[in-house]
């Protein structure tokens, strides 16, 4: 439990790491995605 103990904050700043990447490939694919829609005039 130790060795757990002492590598918790490593694993803790990689999963934010993982996190913010998977936000800015959402929002990535959204400004995509409305980009898109905005270039189609529906009139």
């Amino acid at each position: 439990m130790r060795s757990f103990n002492a590598t918790r904050p490593l694993v803790a700043i990689m999963a934010v790491g993982i996190g913010r990447a998977a936000l800015d490939a959402a929002i990535d694919l959204i400004e995509k995605l409305f980009r898109d829609v905005k270039a189609i005039d529906i009139v």
